[in-house]
């Protein structure tokens, strides 16, 4: 698992070089936690990620010197503009490199398009462990209840032993075109 933060943190609080420490030690502690690498920082200050042609080459690089399986990036719906920005710059960084793995969005803050519900019942309480460790981002936010209650809704066509569930869209390669 690779995980890449594309922004620093910094306008998610009192904007110091404090707090920027502190959002990539959350971000490592989570990872260590869920087995993944080590995350790669790329340094963007808050509010200011934009899909140019330098940012879109730099995912592309990044996609095809890990070559992953699937490809997970936020949903182009979100509320947030680094998050919408984010979808772009990785969709068309996948196309430049001819990407042909799974390319999945995935919802932070709203409830976006889906077309694949994962029951993580089972996982639920470590979701929210690994959560916890953000403290930075949970004195900004009602996060974990935020989460906890989009996870819930998405269980609302699944079997009732079903208690917490995440929506993904899987995107078609086939004919992919544009976002």
């Amino acid at each position: 698992i690779y995980v890449d933060v594309v922004t620093d943190g910094r306008a998610g609080g009192d904007g110091s070089d404090a707090l920027v420490h502190s959002r990539q030690q959350e971000a490592m502690d989570a990872c260590s936690i869920l087995g993944a690498k080590p995350p790669h920082f790329w340094g963007v200050s808050d509010r200011s990620v934009e899909a140019t042609a330098e940012w879109i080459a730099i995912a592309s690089q990044r996609i095809d010197e890990i070559k992953p399986k699937s490809l997970f990036f936020p949903s182009a719906f979100e509320l947030h503009p680094d998050h919408r920005a984010v979808a772009f710059l990785v969709w068309e960084g996948a196309e430049q490199c001819g990407y042909s793995g799974r390319i999945l969005s995935y919802e932070i803050s709203v409830q976006g398009v889906i077309n694949l519900l994962l029951d993580t019942t089972l996982v639920v309480d470590q979701k929210q462990d690994v959560m916890r460790v953000y403290c930075s981002q949970l004195g900004e936010n009602n996060y974990l209840d935020v989460i906890r209650s989009l996870d819930r809704m998405r269980t609302y066509t699944l079997p009732e032993k079903t208690t917490a569930a995440e929506g993904f869209y899987e995107y078609s390669l086939s004919g992919r075109g544009s976002f």
